[in-house]
C-alpha cells in the first residue's frame, strides 16, 4: 500500500508545497464499513472521493439501520448489531448475516421514492428497502419483529446538511466536508502507535484487556517510526496522490 507522509503540525495550517511532504509512515489496512454500526469489511485498497471511501460497489456508510421515525438505530444502544456482517452482491443487492440466522439478501431499488431520516439531528435522505429486510433486523435487534427499518443512501451528492464554520475548533474544515450516513466525517484515520499506547496503559492498570483497531472503526489503519496519537497533530496527510485534511479529532463513546 501506498506510504504516508506527513504534511505539517497542527499549527501550521498552511496547505503543504510539494517539497514540505515528510514521510512518516505506510498504511497498514483499510477499512470500510457498507452499513453504519455493522460489521466492517477489510480492503486492499479504497478510493477516495468526497463523502467517504469506496470499492467498487462498498461504499462507507451508505446503509444505515432506523427507527420508525428515521432516527438512527447504532450498536451504542444494541451491541449485537455489530456482529451483523454485510456483503455486497453486484450493484443492486446486499446480503446480510448474522450468527444462528439464516442469511437475508435484500434488493437495492436506487430509483425508490426518499424517506427521511436522522443522524445525530442532521436531516438526511434515504431510500427504504423494504418490510422483509426491515423486519430480519427488527427480530435480531429489538427480538420482535417490527420497529427498525432499512435504509439506502442514493449514489450522489451526500443529502446531509452542510456544518457550521467554526475557525477556533475546526480550522480546516471545508463547504461539502461531510459523510452519507457516517456520525460526522467522511473519514477517519488511527495509528497502531496510538492503540499499542493504550494497551500500554490498560496494563499499567491491571485491566486484563487488550484493545485492536477495529475497536475504533476507522477506515485507514497507519503504522511507522512516531509517538502515539502523533496524528492528531498532523494537519494534512497525502497517501498515495490524495491529500486529506485534519478536520478534528474524534472523541471516542461507549461504542469502542
Amino acid at each position: 500500500m501506498p506510504g504516508v507522509a506527513l504534511g505539517a503540525l497542527r499549527t501550521d495550517l498552511n496547505p503543504p508545497q510539494d517539497t514540505d511532504w515528510v514521510s512518516v509512515g505506510r498504511v497498514e489496512k483499510l477499512y470500510l464499513y457498507p452499513v453504519k454500526s455493522l460489521a466492517h469489511i477489510e480492503v486492499t485498497s479504497m478510493d477516495l472521493a468526497q463523502f467517504g471511501g469506496y470499492l467498487g460497489n462498498i461504499r462507507d456508510r451508505q446503509f444505515m439501520v432506523t427507527d420508525l421515525k428515521g432516527k438512527f438505530v447504532t450498536s451504542r444502544r444494541y451491541p449485537n448489531m455489530s456482529l451483523i456482517q454485510p456483503k455486497l452482491e453486484g450493484d443492486d443487492k446486499i446480503i446480510l448475516s448474522y450468527p444462528g440466522k439464516p442469511d437475508i439478501q435484500v434488493k437495492i431499488n436506487p430509483e425508490g421514492e426518499t424517506n427521511t431520516c436522522e443522524v445525530w439531528g442532521d436531516g438526511c435522505q434515504g431510500v427504504d428497502l423494504g418490510d422483509e429486510a426491515a423486519t430480519w433486523l427488527s427480530d435480531i435487534i429489538l427480538q420482535k419483529p417490527q420497529g427498525i427499518r432499512f435504509m439506502y443512501h442514493k449514489i450522489g451528492e451526500s443529502s446531509r446538511p452542510d456544518k457550521a464554520r467554526n475557525e477556533y475548533l475546526m480550522p480546516l474544515m471545508r463547504e461539502g466536508d461531510k459523510p452519507l450516513f457516517a456520525d460526522g466525517c467522511p473519514y477517519l484515520l488511527l495509528s497502531q502507535a496510538s492503540v499499542q499506547n493504550l494497551n500500554k496503559v490498560l496494563k499499567e492498570k491491571n485491566i486484563d484487556l487488550e484493545v485492536e483497531e477495529t475497536r475504533f472503526r476507522p477506515n485507514i489503519h497507519v503504522t511507522g517510526d512516531f509517538s502515539p496519537h502523533a496524528e492528531d497533530q498532523w494537519s494534512y496527510v497525502k497517501i498515495g496522490s490524495s491529500v486529506l485534511r485534519n478536520i478534528k479529532p474524534c472523541t471516542r463513546c461507549v461504542f469502542t
